[in-house]
């Protein structure tokens, strides 16, 4: 046998582990709208940085402006995922599961 050829067996082996990450990557679009358990840390504090991070694309869609006064203002910090949040916010519309979809798409 040549060593650039792959067994059977192999190839059998190689389709399953690449189903199981195709399945794993597929999990990843369930229930984008659950929020994590309270309890899962000490501090009771809710893991949901998706408004946090969204902010700027959110006062952009809402006002035009990229630039809130007081506010965090991400869009200097991080411009593409700003960006690409406005952009899935103006044609998916602006909710938590669209803020969610565009981690899961583009991570």
């Amino acid at each position: 046998m040549n060593d650039d050829q792959i067994s059977t067996g192999d190839k059998y082996l190689l389709s399953l582990l690449l189903l199981i990450i195709y399945l794993f990557v597929l999990l990843r679009f369930i229930n984008l709208d659950a929020d994590f358990p309270q309890g899962i840390t000490t501090s009771a504090a809710l893991y949901t940085d998706e408004g946090w991070y969204s902010n700027a694309a959110i006062y952009y869609i809402v006002t035009g402006n990229w630039y809130n006064p007081g506010d965090p203002n991400l869009i200097v910090n991080q411009p593409v995922g700003q960006i690409i949040q406005a952009v899935m916010f103006s044609s998916l519309g602006m909710s938590l599961s669209t803020a969610r979809l565009t981690i899961v798409i583009f991570s």
